[in-house]
């Protein structure tokens, strides 16, 4: 039994919950860096810096479900699960880290009203597109191990094996 759609389906979105996470946490852990800062400074308003960031992060976790739909469920489903999981990990996070900006770009074009000028559109996006790479490389990873651990555990029913031989433990996927 190979992985059905909507098992890839379901392991693409707990991706995406683990990018997600992954940008949430980076955001409010530099939050408390920014807070520290400038309490010692004794300027600013440290005491809104966890705020703004949990707000930022709920802004970046709506539009991450966005290029999620334009961009992650099609490669959920147009990708074979066995060809994925037989990648090596160089180029998962690879693979994962370039999915990000095309749909920071969906993003954007929809944003701007489907026109996208090169001068302006794209005016302090970097962030942006770091923590789209971010987000779509933990997402992927995720993805492919709960591919390759389903695959294993099809393989072993199939087989009747319980366990797998201690010559494979390294190999990533028995197929």
């Amino acid at each position: 039994m190979i992985c059905e759609w909507n098992q890839r389906l379901t392991y693409a979105f707990v991706g995406l919950l683990a990018g997600d996470t992954a940008l949430v946490l980076y955001l409010v852990l530099n939050a408390f860096v920014a807070r520290a800062t400038l309490i010692a400074a004794h300027v600013g308003e440290p005491e809104r810096q966890v705020s703004v960031a949990l707000q930022l992060g709920t802004i970046y976790v709506v539009c991450s479900l966005v290029g999620f739909l334009v961009v992650g469920v099609p490669v959920a489903l147009l990708l074979s699960p066995r060809f994925v999981a037989r990648w090596s990990w160089l180029v998962t996070i690879v693979v994962g880290a370039l999915l990000g900006p095309p749909a920071l770009l969906v993003i954007l074009a929809m944003l701007g009203g489907g026109s996208v000028h090169l001068s302006s559109s794209f005016r302090e996006t970097g962030l942006l597109f770091a923590f789209s790479m971010l987000v779509s490389t933990v997402s992927f990873g995720v993805y492919v191990a709960l591919l390759r651990k389903h695959l294993r555990r099809t393989i072993r029913h199939q087989t009747g094996d319980s366990q797998r031989p201690q010559a494979r433990r390294g190999c990533a996927v028995d197929c």
